[in-house]
């Protein structure tokens, strides 16, 4: 069973008002708010426990072996490996989140891609009209439209 961590002990909280810990994609209930309901939506509808938006993103490229790894570039710069074991650093920003029995391990910077954007956009630009969307690589990249 997962549970908060320990040091959730120490806030001022009464615990039980939180929400039960549950896997990421977990289903948890069905809908069952009228109010829901009286705008259309179905009774069979499952709510299903979310996740943050890089964890949704290290998901959706189908990464499943330990050592796997995936970055985004959104707002936030996230890296992300698939570990059998949580790891912590402080001193290098390294962190861990449980991911069913194993965690992704990684950081995270806020630069993201805008910094991107603001040194490299006329070089980025000129590569751009190199790449041939026909030919196949061994390489998942998934690009934002915008």
């Amino acid at each position: 069973m997962r549970v908060w961590p320990d040091w959730f002990n120490k806030l001022p909280i009464d615990l039980d008002s939180l929400p039960k810990v549950v896997t990421p994609g977990q289903t948890i209930g069905m809908l069952n708010n009228q109010d829901f309901l009286d705008l259309g939506f179905s009774k069979n509808l499952e709510v299903v426990a979310g996740t943050t938006d890089s964890i949704a993103a290290f998901l959706a490229t189908g990464a499943n072996k330990s050592g796997e790894a995936v970055t985004s570039i959104g707002t936030t710069l996230v890296v992300k490996t698939i570990s059998d074991k949580a790891i912590f650093d402080k001193k290098i920003g390294i962190y861990s989140h449980r991911l069913g029995n194993r965690w992704l391990a990684g950081g995270a910077s806020n630069v993201g891609g805008k910094i991107l954007r603001e040194k490299f956009n006329d070089r980025i630009s000129e590569l751009s009209t190199k790449i041939n969307p026909d030919k196949l690589l061994n390489l998942n990249y998934y690009p934002l439209t915008s």
